[in-house]
């Protein structure tokens, strides 16, 4: 027989799953509004945030190849970190940026730009460790 404390435990447990199920997309729809709202900028704008991918998308990477193979690992046992490493920014520095009153354009700018720049740096690496 379900008491009242069985039932209320049970509809928060559901609205807690519920949050963990839309926080993705919620985070998502803010950087899509942020970005959406804010201007291109100017091109001298977009130079830190072009170097700061080509950091996060082939300078990170290859000194994490270059340092497993230097301490004797095979791809097989590396790839997978080697490939993290390569990703593009995600929605983390951009919630840690609103909540720390940090740049946000700047965030904004990169995550958009290393997810394009992604589009051919990931299948760079995936060659290089596949060879």
């Amino acid at each position: 027989m379900f008491s009242v404390r069985t039932l209320i435990l049970k509809l928060l447990s559901l609205n807690f799953t519920l949050l963990e199920l839309v926080q993705l997309e919620l985070a998502l729809i803010v950087i899509g509004l942020f970005i959406g709202r804010a201007k291109i900028g100017k091109l001298t704008e977009w130079l830190p945030v072009l170097l700061f991918s080509i950091l996060t998308l082939a300078i990170l990477p290859a000194v994490f190849y270059y340092g497993a193979k230097f301490f004797g690992f095979i791809p097989s046992q590396f790839s997978n970190s080697i490939i993290q490493a390569a990703m593009p920014l995600a929605i983390t520095p951009f919630a840690l940026a609103d909540k720390y009153n940090l740049n946000k354009d700047f965030i904004a700018r990169s995550i958009v730009l290393s997810t394009i720049l992604a589009v051919v740096s990931l299948p760079f690496w995936i060659s290089i460790l596949t060879s």
